[in-house]
């Protein structure tokens, strides 16, 4: 049996936390350490492993979860919102807009999970011409 120490502990305990979707802020303050130290020890490569172990201990449970999240999100997509009358009758209202944007929510989150965010293009106008940010950032970068 390995040997940890108080960091170990720590790092366990911000990992674990972290996978049960608790905010840094709160483990930070539960820890008695920073936010900000909190922030770094989770994000850490060693942090990291600890999460992909506990993850790999659990992969048919999580390919199993995977798939039943993935069919609410299916569900939400095709939600629709009811109303009771006053006579206790149900009518459909329509498409439960907040329901189906949730879910597409949901769904990049799923989707861009341990990706790298893209950098956005820069687009170029056809006439040439530069917009007032473009400009901004040219006049930024000539010496003074």
């Amino acid at each position: 049996m390995e040997n940890f120490t108080a960091a170990d502990a720590r790092r366990i305990q911000i990992a674990t936390a972290d996978v049960a979707g608790q905010s840094i802020t709160a483990t930070a303050r539960q820890l008695g350490i920073s936010r900000e130290w909190a922030s770094r020890i989770a994000n850490a490569p060693e942090t990291q492993q600890i999460i992909a172990s506990l993850a790999n201990a659990h992969l048919e449970r999580l390919y199993d979860l995977f798939d039943a999240a993935l069919t609410v999100i299916e569900r939400a997509y095709r939600a629709r919102r009811r109303k009771v009358l006053n006579n206790g009758e149900i009518i459909d209202v329509g498409p439960d807009h907040y329901a189906r944007l949730a879910a597409f929510g949901r769904l990049v989150q799923i989707m861009t999970a341990g990706r790298p965010i893209p950098k956005p293009k820069e687009e170029k106008r056809e006439d040439g011409l530069l917009d007032y940010e473009q400009l901004r950032r040219v006049v930024d970068k000539l010496p003074n």
